[in-house]
């Protein structure tokens, strides 16, 4: 239906409550509105925000995001102020245990603001607080690449790197 070039390579794309589109583009956070205007362009720190994967908008206005990729130096699950300055963080340098993330490549929401992170690396499914603390994982997902959670039936699907597609029943 409609097309526009944008400035830089994104990573992923989400869609406010809005309608509005934001693009990550690494180090970069861009807004259009649905019919391609630029409402924003929010560059990063280079060096804090490298390897960015996806950014949601929150409703206080500040922003979730995940960045990280294998060497890369931050593996982590990040809220952003509105000026894009970090706020708290989940996660640092990728490692594998509760507390560390490695390769967050993908996020999902739910009413509560509980977050589901697709920790590709680690081949699990992170649940955190709308705080960014560690409440739980579902393990043993091979590779997570993408999160989608469906709150009406109250399933997180997952989509892997290796041709699966899992179901798990979340929310009651």
């Amino acid at each position: 239906m409609k097309q526009w070039e944008v400035p830089y390579d994104p990573h992923n794309i989400s869609v406010t409550s809005s309608g509005n589109i934001l693009l990550t583009c690494n180090a970069r956070i861009l807004i259009y509105s649905s019919d391609g205007n630029i409402i924003q362009d929010l560059g990063l720190d280079a060096n804090a925000c490298n390897l960015s994967w996806q950014t949601l908008l929150l409703n206080s206005g500040d922003y979730l995001q995940c960045q990280g990729w294998l060497s890369s130096d931050h593996h982590r699950v990040l809220t952003l102020s509105r000026e894009g300055t970090i706020l708290k963080s989940f996660g640092s340098e990728r490692q594998n245990s509760n507390s560390h993330l490695s390769e967050p490549v993908y996020m999902a929401m739910d009413r509560d603001k509980l977050i589901f992170v697709a920790d590709s690396g680690n081949s699990r499914v992170v649940l955190l607080s709308p705080g960014l603390v560690y409440l739980s994982e579902k393990d043993e997902v091979f590779e997570p690449y993408r999160v989608l959670l469906d709150e009406a039936s109250g399933f997180l699907y997952v989509g892997t790197n290796h041709r699966r597609l899992l179901i798990f029943s979340v929310l009651k």
